[in-house]
């Protein structure tokens, strides 16, 4: 069985930690003060030529946004303003948004208009006939491109309706093409710089206005890389105008797939696109969201269609409803503006299910906003691998709120596009490169060659992947004989597997920034996937397999004591001696402090119930050779997901200060877990250190304990006991009824609020759950510097190089496209559904699928599945039978365990 592993982690540092100075260049664009300690060194340029005295936000005379006149290009007019509402509507998340001044987080990293950044004239532009401007914001690592072709239409005089931009690494002075970490975010994942890097290139789509004053616009997101400084690299932008495309998106809580044109990936209100287009096809991927409204509701559209699932299998889950309500209560008053005061919110149907699921967020006249806002953000935080976003608050007038970037892990791009002939754009040095130990000052032929702002770019990275410990167990727990067969002997089998750290996580930030406070999460996330197949043989068999036993993992997918395996399923077929799990599971521990997360223990348990084939009826002990419990967990896939907030000391334009949360996830190897012959933590389950026995946090307010029921606590006689992990809160007045005595333990804090008061038989106490003994603190600079150098070593940097050698790869790119034209991937699964739409049945046709048994799924519009089956090999056509579904729309889900495909199928 695969399993995927998340981690999550809590650590505030208020330090500045000495920097290599020989990385840092005190480079700032801000016009009215620019500052660079690595100018460029050319004879014939005046030192100053690149300070950057452009202002991009500038008014004319009638205080409008100001145009851009180019000097010495082909096409001498007037760009409208990058802010200028005057875009294409679909780029109204940026003249809507918050303007992108330096105040704002913006510096300016390439230019071409004719001039230099001091607005000096060029002699001769670089592209004369591409006029761009590319920013970048700091905080959220965003690199934003502005660019036009010529008057808007190509050499035959068709218009370009939208553009791919391609975002790659290129050769550098000595002709060698080295990469680094800065596109890395966009597998879909975040990676250890001690890994080697997987994509060395990026592309995004945008429209294009068509009009020869205007701009195509579209964003990256890039990652920190601390050793750009130590290795010379290049990067190039290419433009592509698109001919054909067949590029879709696919979301797996409904099984949607999305044409990237014409469907909702490219429209004004939703998401930008990144992915990884180095092969024939499209692949991976993350997903830019333009407002923050627009992340909420994905996300509550999944939780909605989650919790339809749910309850079509007759499951109740108080986490999920809770969840829920918060997500409903945070959308309301943080996004949408809602008044917090009770008085104007009681009776909303959101604020109905916060008294009922979420009584904690209630405050005494109004709701509890810091909580409320803390609480969203971890669970939306579950939802995406990758997320930059300016702090979850909406900002007052006149800054709109700010557009996180978020990649979803259920989420990915496929597809192929052909292009038209490619516009080469500027080759640059990759910013924080040149000036420094990489590079040296080399003498600059081309002007656009060099980043205006030559920093490095990102905020966080995590230099060395994450090591795990495991440990594994079998019990018996029961066993019996005389079963029939009366030859056969029955066994109960406990299994447990246990993981945690076996070393600290080695991180560090970007010196760039300044930083006031940063505070880091951690979660673990276990998933068990849903394509693996039990082999079982004529004289051993297994009954059911359960787990019943997760400690410190709560369930995000089913309740923990359901069946995964299900072995009298009538669509199971016996005769082929397999059996298919019919569900995923997933699990998460919940978001824990980093400080703690050292010695932070997690433990999945199972039951196995197997018959074996025993004449003489013999107990024993367990057969390790026939065990589920070696087949299935011995294998794992390993993720760790950490959650930063980071507040800076700098201002928007409004003095509010920046705050930003950002959430990383990273795969583990299996070469770093480590098989313990010890148990990691003996008799976890139900010792202090389950932290499943306690709420994270309880809130008291203005409680009375009178024999009734407390949330968070349990009466025992006339003893509560109110046990929490974390911290808990006393607000108002705490009382007792005569006779009851409470106990309120946290293990962390107990906030008391001013002007609250508590009865006499009311005991507080602090009782650690969590170890906070081994903290986690972020590597200094002579551990980074350390870490650079050692390159081509286990624990060293190697983001510098490909996971294939390019040597491997196709010579040009221009025949990698050529083959992407004509010489797509031969024979791809496939389907075909007839008739569509249907009234009674319609006909599955399978096509080219190589990969075994074929599982055929038909889910509704929520997402609740209505129908399963299972076809041989040899199956190619099946009759679905849809005669007793009501009239809409429906999506059919064919896994060959090799290729999934999702297609629509209409009901009437």
């Amino acid at each position: 069985m695969k399993i995927i592993l998340t981690i999550i982690s809590i650590l505030t540092l208020n330090n500045f930690i000495s920097q290599d100075t020989s990385c840092l260049h005190n480079v700032s664009t801000n016009y009215l003060n620019p500052t660079n300690g690595s100018a460029p060194s050319n004879p014939s340029l005046n030192n100053n030529q690149f300070l950057n005295h452009f202002n991009w936000n500038a008014v004319d005379n009638f205080n409008f946004l100001a145009t851009y006149p180019l000097q010495n290009m082909q096409y001498n007019q007037d760009m409208i303003n990058i802010q200028n509402s005057q875009q294409d509507p679909y780029y109204s998340y940026i003249y809507s948004g918050e303007k992108m001044s330096y105040e704002n987080g913006w510096e300016l990293l390439l230019l071409n208009i004719g001039k230099f950044p001091n607005l000096d004239p060029l002699p001769i532009s670089d592209f004369t006939d591409i006029p761009y401007i590319v920013l970048y914001n700091r905080y959220k690592g965003i690199l934003r491109l502005f660019a036009n072709y010529g008057n808007g239409y190509l050499s035959t005089q068709a218009s370009i309706d939208a553009m791919r931009i391609e975002l790659h690494f290129d050769v550098n002075l000595n002709g060698d093409k080295v990469l680094n970490g800065l596109l890395r975010l966009n597998k879909g994942t975040d990676e250890a710089l001690d890994q080697n890097t997987t994509v060395n290139q990026l592309s995004s789509m945008a429209f294009h206005p068509n009009q020869p004053n205007k701009w195509f616009s579209t964003d990256f997101q890039v990652a920190y890389d601390p050793c750009v400084c130590y290795y010379p690299s290049n990067m190039r932008f290419k433009f592509f105008a698109i001919e054909n495309q067949d590029l879709e998106l696919h979301g797996r809580e409904i099984e949607i797939e999305q044409n990237l044109i014409s469907g909702k990936a490219l429209n004004q209100k939703d998401y930008l696109s990144n992915f990884d287009y180095s092969g024939d096809s499209a692949k991976g991927g993350m997903l830019m969201y333009k407002t923050l409204d627009y992340m909420i509701n994905e996300y509550k559209s999944k939780l909605d269609a989650y919790k339809i699932k749910l309850a079509a299998v007759n499951e109740f889950n108080a986490n999920i409803e809770r969840e829920s309500a918060i997500i409903d209560a945070f959308k309301y008053i943080v996004i949408e503006g809602g008044n917090a005061a009770i008085s104007s919110a009681s009776g909303a149907p959101w604020f109905i299910g916060l008294v009922n699921w979420a009584g904690d967020m209630i405050g005494q006249d109004s709701l509890k906003v810091d909580k409320l806002i803390s609480n969203a953000k971890e669970k939306l935080s579950k939802g995406v691998n990758n997320l930059v976003s300016e702090k979850l608050t909406k900002q007052d007038d006149p800054t709109a709120p700010i557009s996180p970037s978020a990649s979803f892990s259920e989420m990915h791009f496929k597809g192929k596009v052909t292009d038209y002939t490619s516009l080469t754009g500027p080759n640059f040095f990759t910013p924080g490169t040149y000036g420094s130990n990489a590079t040296g000052s080399p003498v600059l032929d081309n002007y656009s060659e060099y980043p205006i702002y030559n920093e490095a770019l990102g905020v966080f990275a995590l230099l060395e992947s994450p090591k795990l410990l495991k440990s594994m167990s079998s019990t018996i727990k029961t066993t019996s004989c005389g079963v029939l067969p009366l030859n056969f002997r029955t066994e109960v089998i406990n299994n447990r597997v246990q993981f945690k750290l076996k070393e600290p996580l080695k991180y560090t930030f970007n010196p760039v920034l300044n930083y006031v406070s940063k505070n880091i999460k951690a979660m673990y996330i276990v998933k068990a996937k849903n394509k693996f197949i039990v082999q079982t043989d004529s004289t051993n068999s297994l009954s059911s397999f359960v787990l019943d036993n997760s400690v410190n993992l709560f369930s995000d997918s089913i309740n923990k004591n359901d069946t995964l395996l299900n072995y009298t399923d009538p669509i199971i077929n016996l005769n082929n001696q397999h059996k298919i799990k019919k569900e995923s599971i997933a699990y998460n521990t919940g978001f824990l402090p980093l400080d703690a997360f050292t010695e932070f223990t997690i433990e999945i348990g199972s039951e196995e119930f197997a018959n074996y084939n025993s004449t003489t009826c013999q107990l024993g002990t367990v057969n390790s050779a026939n065990s589920l419990f070696r087949s299935i967990w011995e294998d794992f896939d390993v993720q760790v997901k950490l959650l930063i907030d980071v507040k800076y000391n700098e201002s928007h334009e409004n003095g509010k200060p920046h705050e930003y949360t950002y959430v990383f996830t990273y795969d583990v190897k299996d070469n770093n877990i480590t098989l313990s012959n010890i148990e990691l933590s003996p008799s976890l389950e139900n010792s202090i250190g389950d932290i499943m026995q306690y709420n994270e946090n309880t809130t008291f307010h203005n409680t009375n304990f009178n024999g009734g029921i407390v949330q968070g606590c349990v009466l025992t006689g006339t003893t509560y006991t109110c046990k929490s992990w974390n911290d808990a809160t006393i607000e108002g007045l705490i009382t007792t009824s005569n006779g009851y005595k409470v106990e309120i333990k946290a293990g962390h804090e107990i906030i008391m609020i001013p002007e609250s008061s508590i009865s006499p038989e009311i005991n507080l106490s602090i009782v650690p759950v969590l170890n906070y003994s081994k903290p986690m603190p972020q590597v200094i600079q002579t551990q980074v510097t350390a870490f650079c150098n050692n390159n081509n070593s286990p624990t060293g940097y190697n983001a510098n190089r490909p996971v294939k050698s390019f040597s491997n790869q196709i010579a040009s790119e221009e025949a990698i496209r050529e083959k992407s034209k004509n010489n797509l991937t031969a024979n791809p699964f496939t389907f075909t559904l007839y008739p569509n739409p249907a009234t009674s049945e319609t006909t599955i046709q399978l096509k080219n699928a190589n990969f075994g048994d074929a599982v055929v799924r038909m889910y509704d519009i929520t997402g609740k599945e209505v129908f399963i089956s299972i076809s041989s090999p040899k199956e190619d056509i099946r009759v679905l039978n849809v005669s007793a579904l009501e009239r809409g729309v429906y999506f059919v889900k064919v896994d060959t365990y090799g290729e999934t495909l999702t297609k629509q199928l209409i009901v009437q």
